[in-house]
């Protein structure tokens, strides 16, 4: 913008120069200045919406390029190198052609300019020859100056419009940061009003109410609703498994809770506040999380596990003996508490991270959880690890799980059924297989035959679900030992 400033400068002190010396040359300089910025008019536009258009088309080529790095075992494994090439030239492609555009629309301005600027020496020359031959006014070196510094004139003039257009099309990234700068902020916990926040207990009970409620993914548009005039209560300690197909609206209630989608209709109460009435960070801060993809942040264990230095050391210390991740932390890592995680927990595995996140769970002691398929990705004796400190730890909350596998929700206390945003069905697990054409039923008979029948038995009789898990991590343990035993870099 100086730079800009100082062209500016220049150029009208130059045309004030070639004016005191050839008055006539302010009708040239006039017709070229009306004609420059006729071009400027034309051009700015389309350098502008341009320049928005190359940003636009260049972030997928970065996207797939980086995705296409960390995902380049997966490529090579399944032959999918063609694929992965047809997608990166397709993004890189539709740059190339907008970046094409750019440069030929910059060509054709400079050609116009040209043109401008030799009409405009050619009127200077014209005029200055006509007062010289018949006025005898113009000595030699006064015409030779006349034409040198109108030639500067139009490199100058040339060059501030170039300037100013690139400025205006350079705004467009300030226009983006400005959108970013205008959106609605919430008041800090600080500044926030009384009313506007909860009690510092909240939520004591877990209750949990749905009043016709309605959420879309988008701001702009209400016509496609994720959830449709969904009602419910879910009461204090009470498990609830959530279920459907792949769509059904499983994650989309679950990112309602969180207020992450758009609440178009209704109402979420839980412990008698509307969640819409509180802070972001209230909500989010008192309910806790498992996700099926554990996140860890690069760091140290102990802010993996407490980033807001809430907990003591003793506490910390405390959870990780409880499920077993205390002689992970001071025989496998030489600092304690202290030592590094890397970038996306990289040197744990799934399952570790999995219960790293159980024990963040475990000390935020909010009385609202949220389980999705946590244990969907570790083994049978993880999984029971994880189930066990889930009753052990959180009897007295309230227990959502979003669910994959029936088997994951056959003891909850009522299952939520979930279809195409809807709510279907809502009731135990015993009363929906008793119905042979609910729909939970006909979830359960696609497994199969056998195992529907195994989750009725599991369902109506809590002994065998005990059972069922001992089993299974009894066979998981019996099959590490046999794998440790064939393979001797088995240490």
């Amino acid at each position: 913008m100086i730079y800009l400033l100082s062209v500016y400068l220049k150029f009208f002190g130059t045309i004030i120069l070639v004016g005191l010396i050839n008055p006539l040359s302010f009708i040239p300089a006039v017709v070229a200045s009306s004609g420059m910025l006729f071009l400027r008019y034309r051009f700015a536009p389309c350098s502008r919406d341009l320049k928005r258009l190359v940003g636009t088309t260049r972030s997928p080529v970065y996207s797939q390029l980086t995705s296409t790095i960390h995902r380049l075992k997966v490529i090579r494994s399944y032959h999918a190198e063609n694929i992965s090439s047809k997608e990166f030239h397709s993004h890189l492609d539709n740059n190339t052609r907008v970046a094409y555009l750019m440069a030929t629309l910059n060509r054709w301005s400079a050609m116009r300019f040209d043109w401008v600027s030799l009409i405009f020496i050619a009127l200077v020359i014209i005029l200055a020859i006509i007062v010289r031959i018949s006025q005898h006014q113009f000595s030699t070196v006064e015409i030779t100056l006349t034409l040198t510094y109108s030639i500067s004139l139009m490199d100058i003039f040339q060059w501030t419009i170039r300037q100013s257009v690139e400025v205006e099309t350079q705004m467009t990234s300030v226009e983006r940061v400005l959108e970013y700068c205008s959106l609605d902020q919430e008041l800090s916990i600080q500044r926030r009003p009384a009313k506007y926040r909860p009690p510092t207990n909240w939520p004591s009970q877990g209750c949990i109410v749905f009043e016709n409620v309605s959420m879309s993914h988008s701001k702009e548009s209400y016509t496609q609703l994720a959830l449709h005039h969904i009602s419910l209560v879910i009461k204090p300690s009470e498990k609830i498994g959530i279920v459907g197909r792949t769509g059904a609206g499983k994650s989309s209630f679950i990112q309602t809770l969180f207020r992450m989608g758009t609440l178009v209709d209704g109402r979420i109460i839980i412990d008698n506040i509307d969640i819409v009435t509180i802070g972001l960070d209230d909500v989010r801060r008192r309910i806790s999380v498992i996700p099926q993809d554990p996140v860890l942040f690069t760091g140290t264990m102990r802010s993996n596990l407490d980033p807001f230095g809430l907990y003591s050391d003793a506490e910390i210390w405390n959870v990780l003996e409880q499920i077993q991740l205390k002689t992970l932390v001071t025989d496998r890592m030489s600092n304690g508490l202290h030592s590094l995680v890397s970038e996306s927990g990289s040197n744990l595995s799934v399952g570790q991270k999995q219960l790293v996140c159980l024990a963040r769970a475990i000390l935020k002691k909010n009385k609202i959880l949220v389980i999705d398929e946590a244990t969907g990705n570790v083994d049978n004796v993880t999984d029971e690890l994880i189930q066990k400190a889930i009753r052990d730890k959180f009897k007295e909350c309230t227990v959502l799980t979003v669910a994959h596998r029936l088997r994951t929700v056959i003891d909850s206390d009522r299952i939520m059924v979930l279809s195409n945003g809807m709510l279907v069905e809502f009731d135990s697990p015993q009363v929906l297989l008793s119905n042979v054409k609910s729909h939970f039923t006909l979830l359960a008979e696609r497994t199969g035959t056998t195992e529907a029948e195994y989750l009725r038995t599991l369902a109506n009789s809590p002994e065998s679900y005990k059972r069922w898990k001992q089993e299974t991590a009894n066979l998981d343990e019996e099959s590490k030992l046999e794998t440790t035993e064939m393979d001797p870099f088995v240490s």
